[in-house]
Formats: C-alpha cells, structure tokens, sequence
C-alpha cells in the first residue's frame, strides 16, 4: 500500500511543478498563463487593470521573464498601466482589433521583443508605452493613431525608420529620444498637424515651422523656426548639421550627445545665432552663448558663457582652450567629454555649474583661476584619472559637498596659494585631497601659448591672451632664460 502511494505522489509531483496559473486581470477580464508553452492569454471584455510599476503588483510580475507568448482576446479594449513591463523573454503579442488604448509602460522594457503589429482599432498610444524595448527593429503605427505619448518609443534602439499616418494628431516630448538607428523618418501627406516637407527625415510641426524630431539622414528645411528640445538627442551618428537663417529659437539639449557631431555651422543672415570665425558651434548671438559645441569646435574670444550641455558626451574633445573672456560654464557644459586630458580654467571665470565636467574620466591635470567663487554639484565627479588640481582663488570657492565624488582625490595633490592653504585643508570636500601644496613657479606651457614663438618678456594670461602689462592673478611669463613661469599677480 505505502508503495502504491509513493507510486501516486511521484507521478503527481510534475503535474504539481508545471501547474497553470489563473486569476482576474480587470473587472470582467482573466488571465491564464500555460508554463509548457510559455503563454499569457487574457481573455474577456472590457479594460485590462492599472498595474503600479514601483510595486510590481501585475499578478505575473513574479515570472514575468519566463513569458514569451502573449495573446490579447478579442473583447478586451484597453492594455494596462505596466501590464506587461519587463517581460524581458517576451518575443511575441497578438493584439485584436477591438483594443483602443495601449496604456502608459504597457510594455517598457520587453527587451526581447522585435516588432508588434498594432491593429487599426488603436487610437492611443500611451507615455512609455514600449519604452526601452530596444530589441525592437520595426513598428507599424495605423491610420486609426491619434496619439503619440511622451517618450513612448524612448530608446528602442533597433528601430530603423518610421512612419507617421495621417491620423496623428499629437506627438509627445522624447517620443523617439536615443532611437539611435534611424535613418528615415516620414510623415505620411494629408496629415494637417506634421509634415516632412521636402523629403527632410525629419517630423516637422506644421503650423509652427518647430522641427520635433530628427535623425542622421536629417536636414533642417529653410522654412523651420523652431529646434525642439531634444529633438537629435543621442544621435550618435550626426555628423553635420547646417542651421539656417530661419530659425530663431533652439530649444535646450536640442543636440544633446550628439556624438559623432564633427560640423556645426550657421547660415550667414540668421539674426539670432551665429558660427562666427568658422568656430564649428552654435552661438546665441545677443547673449555670446556658445549653446553647441563638437569635437572640432573652438571658443572664440567673444564668448562670454559656455552653455548648458554645449559639448555634452563629446568624446572625440580631446583639447579645448577657454578665453579670458568666458565668466560662466554651464550645468554639464562639458559632461562626459572622456577624451579631455587637462583643462585651464581662466582667471576671468566665476562660476563653474553642476556636472560641468561631470564623468570627464581622461583628466589628470584641472587648473582654476583666481576668479572662481562657485563650484556646482558633482561638476568633477567621476574625474577618476586626476592627479593634480590647481585652484588660484585665495578665497575657498564656494563649493558643494560631492563635487569631486570618485574622482581620486584621496591619491590625487591639491595646489593653492601658500597663505590659502589651511583654508583648503579645513574645508569639505578640498580638505580631501591627498596633498594640499602652494603654488610654485613651476615651469608650465598653458592655454596654447608656446616658449618657441613668443619673443622673451612676452606675458599671457590663463587663457592664453596676449597681454602688455601685468594682470592680477595668474600670469604666464616667458623668461629670459627660455622657460614659461607661472607668476601670481596681486
């Protein structure tokens, strides 16, 4: 008998580990999850429920990777909230033609999935809607789409080209950010919101000339005034953009780690902004903002402020020389530029914004002029390749606590004035330096200028501006004995 009953419990327990998982998945919706096949169907009618993502309360959260076949009956009408985000093994959706609405993140994250077909009852496509699906390479967006949400298609990076129907009326901010493949963008005609005109590859609002999104293959038409924010963010394979005399507004980040970027140049005429002596950038002309930047930029002497984001993630930077008569570098003005090795930072600077050179990994070498009175949050950050730091300001820069978070300070030596220094070592986060040394005469060639063709007695400023008298702060003499010296003027 107890062998019988061993022989039962044995032959049961697969049917025990392999057992289907039920349950409710809206007010007249169930779900039904077949682990042999690896099949979600959801059947009934009506709206599927609102999942919270930051609990991941879906009922097949749990085992959601393990998904690779989802079925959508006919008679539900509406994907849910996070209803399928994550479901990383997810290859394949059938979606009927009686769903309206694909909610926000319905699927973000389906890392696994390549394309979906969307049917013709769709109407709305939700905010994050197949976020960070970046396995997908094709989507299909029907006639019958009106919305496009925010961010919906964010950094599917597989997708090559798409088509906007007619039918679209609305296009969210990011829809198609970090789509870093796309070569071909089209609006299809008759659509009376966006267009595509001239065959641009680019999307194009029509009734304020704002070009809302861009790729690699795109060209600005002379009719558009707007740049939207965003709008080639992470088109890493741009490598030229000509801006015309049209436009008069560029939005913030417009062209934010566009790393591939090696020609910047604007059309002679426009009035707002301008590349002056062929300096491959963008300038905001009333303001004398340099507002973009690429590898092949420089800065002319005109600039007065370095620009939020303006060489962002530009690694191909390898050197840059900053005027004497820039004040103010922007939040993440040069943020992740990893191929920078040694930056100088004139004695005319003031300001020094959050994240300016933010995961800078190549640096070794960071020379600050006597003028700096504010270091923002995390500006050197992830510098984590820094040996040595100049700073000239006698008075410690007003300096947030992780400015120099992994950046080695702790091996890396600190040179300041010799009357500043038990300020430094008395003051976070400077007083984490490994070493804190004054300032010597150091033999030093800086900001461009060169012993070999400057006559001797010749002086020139941080920056590397030739000077005919002494200027308070930092100076770079060229001695009669061949050497540059470093000398401090108070």
């Amino acid at each position: 008998m107890k062998n019988r009953l061993l022989l039962l419990l044995l032959t049961l327990l697969p049917m025990v580990a392999s057992a289907d998982k039920s349950g409710g998945c809206g007010a007249n919706l169930t779900y039904t999850y077949i682990e042999s096949t690896h099949t979600l169907t959801i059947s009934g009618s009506g709206s599927m429920a609102n999942y919270n993502g930051w609990e991941n309360d879906a009922p097949w959260y749990s085992y959601g990777s393990e998904i690779i076949n989802i079925i959508i009956e006919d008679g539900v009408t509406s994907i849910g909230a996070f209803a399928f985000a994550d479901c990383s093994g997810l290859t394949s959706v059938t979606i009927p033609n009686s769903v309206t609405n694909i909610v926000h993140h319905a699927f973000s994250r389906c890392n696994s999935l390549t394309s979906i077909t969307i049917p013709n009852s769709v109407t709305s496509i939700g905010d994050y809607a197949f976020f960070n699906c970046d396995g997908m390479t094709s989507i299909t967006i029907p006639n019958s789409v009106t919305s496009i949400g925010e961010e919906a298609f964010w950094a599917c990076r597989g997708l090559t080209s798409i088509t906007i129907p007619s039918s679209v009326t609305s296009i969210g901010e990011r829809a198609f950010m970090d789509c870093k493949d796309l070569t071909s963008i089209v609006v299809e005609s008759g659509n009376t919101n966006y267009d595509s005109r001239e065959n641009c590859n680019a999307i194009i609002e029509t009734a304020s000339n704002t070009l809302v999104l861009g790729c690699m293959n795109s060209f600005i038409p002379s009719t558009v005034t707007r740049i939207e924010e965003n709008a080639f963010s992470d088109c890493d394979r741009l490598t030229s953009i000509t801006i015309p005399g049209s436009v008069t507004n560029i939005g913030e980040h417009a062209f934010w780690a566009c790393r591939g970027l090696t020609s910047i140049v604007v059309e002679s005429g426009n009035t707002n902004y301008d590349s002056r002596e062929n300096c491959n950038a963008i300038i905001e002309t009333a303001s004398n903002t340099l507002i973009q930047g690429c590898m092949n930029s420089f800065i002319p002497s005109t600039v007065t402020t370095i620009g939020q984001s303006a060489f962002n993630a530009c690694f191909g930077l390898t050197s840059i020389t900053i005027p004497e008569s820039v004040t103010n570098i922007g939040d993440d003005a040069f943020d992740s530029c990893r191929g920078l090795t040694s930056i100088t930072i004139p004695n005319s600077v003031t300001s020094i914004g959050d994240y300016a050179f933010w995961d800078c990994r190549g640096l070794t070498s960071v020379t600050i002029g006597n003028s700096v009175t504010s270091i923002g949050e995390v500006a050197f950050a992830g510098c984590s390749g820094l040996t040595d730091f100049n700073c000239f300001a006698e008075n410690v820069p007003d300096t947030q606590i992780y400015a120099f978070a992994s950046s080695n300070i702790e091996n890396a030596t600190l040179h300041v004035p010799a009357p500043s220094i038990n300020k430094y070592s008395n003051t976070e986060p400077w007083k984490n330096f490994k070493e804190i040394v004054a300032l010597t005469d150091q033999e030093l060639s800086i900001g461009g200028v060169s012993k070999d063709n400057i006559p001797v007695g010749a002086r020139y400023t941080i920056g590397g501006q030739r000077t005919n008298k002494n200027t308070k702060g930092l100076n770079i003499v060229h001695m009669s004995d061949g050497t540059m010296k470093k000398v401090v003027i108070k």
